[in-house]
């Protein structure tokens, strides 16, 4: 009987030091977004709920100035909400995720991919961020993960991605 019971607890050890380990490696995959990170709501809204951070699912699809961006954030009105804003480049850096497999913007011109979640679509790679700098202003390059400072007259690749302070649900 002695003998029966070791042989089960050795048994029982092996099998949670298995589960154990099965999830270590599930939680350090590739994907860095759990998969309830992000969630995805019918208003055409997306809330970050690692941020508390609540996003619109589509940029505004079309090119536009610093100030173009600036006024279509905070006309906005997605989800029923009225208190939209431009993000801040801490607030989009912290959704760029080399290891998303990443996705071709529309307008892209050469291979172009844009790393984030693919909750939140951007027809191009660069939305305007809140960092006015006089005639410049930074944007968040979601091809190269990291900020830049651009003419605020440009507009080529440059996009207005509403967000606002959401909430946990």
């Amino acid at each position: 009987m002695k003998r029966i019971l070791y042989v089960i607890g050795i048994l029982t050890g092996i099998i949670l030091l298995g589960i154990v380990i099965s999830l270590m490696f599930n939680n350090n995959t590739k994907d860095n977004y759990p998969d309830n990170r992000f969630i995805s709501y019918d208003n055409g809204t997306v809330l970050d709920t690692k941020t508390g951070l609540m996003l619109a699912v589509h940029d505004n699809g079309s090119s536009a100035t610093w100030q173009e961006a600036k006024e279509y954030c905070e006309q906005y009105s997605g989800g029923g909400y009225t208190d939209w804003r431009m993000p801040t480049v801490k607030e989009l850096a912290g959704l760029y995720d080399e290891n998303e497999p990443g996705y071709r913007p529309e307008c892209a011109v050469y291979d172009w991919k844009v790393y984030l979640t693919n909750k939140i679509h951007l027809t191009g790679c660069s939305p305007w961020t809140s960092e006015d700098h006089g005639a410049e202003a930074e944007c968040f390059l979601f091809d190269y993960g990291r900020p830049s400072l651009m003419f605020k007259s440009i507009n080529f690749i440059m996009r207005a991605l509403p967000i606002r302070e959401g909430h946990i649900y």
